[in-house]
């Protein structure tokens, strides 16, 4: 499954949860991908790139911890 999610200021973020047969006994097997971009010009020069990098990054985190359900996040602490 892939979902396309837009955000402001023309960044987006693709979802890709992709799922397969498990290996082991009640073991499940599930990979999330979250790529995030934007479609701007931005000029080389100065710190706007990296500004831009930070709110993808955010965007990302959002998209990523967004999709866990608290039970499994739970797991991985």
């Amino acid at each position: 499954m892939r979902v396309l999610i837009p955000f402001p200021d023309n960044r987006k973020a693709a979802i890709t949860l992709s799922s397969s047969p498990p290996l082991e006994p009640n073991v499940g097997n599930v990979i999330l991908d979250v790529d995030v971009f934007s479609h701007r010009q931005i000029p080389v020069h100065g710190d706007d790139i990296w500004n831009e990098f930070e709110e993808l990054r955010h965007i990302k985190n959002q998209c990523f911890f967004g999709s866990l359900v608290q039970q499994y996040w739970e797991k991985f602490r």
